[in-house]
């Protein structure tokens, strides 16, 4: 108490001011309305323009929510959509929703990533808590990113594209030729592809895609455009350079995908590989 005393001894000069001021404008408002109307519209103004500040200053930090929630939402979607997302009416045979190529999807937030080193890999906030496990394929909305390797209870480890490790079954979009992506482990803006038939007439600008030859990511979603084709000395194949269709250097946010049916397929897949190994 007494220390606001002896503030208030300091200023009561400027407060009497301040309150003479504010009564000397409310009497001039109220008997001149020239000034009346200025002195309204001016504080209106005022008014207007902090309110304007404290949204735009609220509507900033609501950004990172407002992202998330977008996120969640088109996992939603995506979810929803399903099998048809990848196929068109009646470019298949399956019956509609059929779960051969059914995925579930949950959103991620990338907290490390590297794209300069021989084998890269991105951390990402959610782990086995959540429901990731290894052998998830990982993408964001304009193409695939890695593979989770590893996962703790709350992390997951993804082997990036850009891992010269890596390997992805992928095809040409016009002539469905496949191939598997690769990183040559010296540029991030370029990932090649291996073993595409010579027979495939691929030209700068194409698309690549993936092929759906397993069970990690969706078949016909966005890999990459091709740079550069060049035919491989001695062998039916072509070398082909492509430009990632996702800049791995700036994602934030993931979609991190796993088919329904992926261990029952998985199962059945590694018997046979046992028979017939046990066969020779």
């Amino acid at each position: 108490m007494r220390n606001i005393l002896f503030i208030l001894s300091k200023v009561h000069a400027l407060l009497l001011f301040i309150i003479l001021e504010i009564i000397a404008f409310s009497l001039i408002s109220k008997v001149n309305s020239y000034q009346h109307v200025a002195i309204t519209n001016s504080s209106d103004k005022f008014i207007g323009n902090v309110y304007n500040f404290t949204e735009g200053f609220h509507q900033y930090f609501g950004l990172k929510r407002a992202n998330i929630a977008l996120l969640e939402e088109n996992a939603r979607l995506r979810q929803q959509i399903k099998y048809q997302t990848f196929y068109p009416k009646g470019d298949s045979s399956l019956p509609k929703g059929d779960s051969l190529y059914s995925y579930n999807y949950i959103t991620a937030k990338v907290i490390n990533n590297t794209v300069y080193k021989t084998h890269n890999y991105i951390t990402l906030n959610k782990g086995k808590k959540d429901g990731l496990v290894t052998d998830m394929g990982v993408m964001d909305p304009k193409g695939i990113v890695g593979i989770i390797v590893q996962v703790s209870d709350n992390y997951a480890l993804v082997m990036s594209v850009l891992n010269t490790n890596s390997s992805i079954s992928v095809k040409h979009k016009k002539s469905n030729a496949f191939g598997n992506l690769k990183w040559p482990g010296y540029d991030p803006t370029t990932l090649i592809v291996e073993d595409i038939s010579k027979t495939a007439f691929m030209k700068k600008g194409d698309t690549i895609i993936t092929s759906g030859y397993s069970t990690i990511f969706p078949p016909d979603f966005p890999v990459g455009i091709v740079k550069k084709v060049k035919n491989t000395a001695g062998s039916g194949f072509q070398y082909v350079e492509i430009k990632p269709t996702t800049d791995l250097n700036k994602i934030e946010y993931v979609y991190v995908q796993q088919r329904n049916n992926k261990y029952e397929v998985d199962s059945l897949e590694n018997n046979i590989d046992l028979e017939v190994e046990n066969d020779r």
